[in-house]
């Protein structure tokens, strides 16, 4: 079964920067679900990586581990 696409207007300015931030090949659909799951890890990462020892007391404060989240997400 083909893709469902829908359009969205955009100006042609957000266009260009969309333009800017894909790679060869891909378009806004791939672009902007690459920028949106970028931007979900930025938010639910901390900031700084934990110390080996303390990943377990992360995981206990609800903490997900990249390669889990990445998993979860299917990216």
């Amino acid at each position: 079964m083909p893709k469902r696409l829908t359009t969205i207007a955009i100006r042609p300015e957000t266009r260009d920067l969309l333009r800017r931030f894909g790679r060869k090949g891909e378009d806004y659909d791939t672009i902007i679900r690459r920028i949106l799951e970028n931007r979900i890890l930025e938010l639910v990462l901390p900031r700084c990586p934990p110390k080996p020892e303390d990943i377990g007391s992360l995981e206990e404060e609800g903490y997900v581990l990249l390669e889990e989240l990445r998993e979860r997400l299917g990216i």
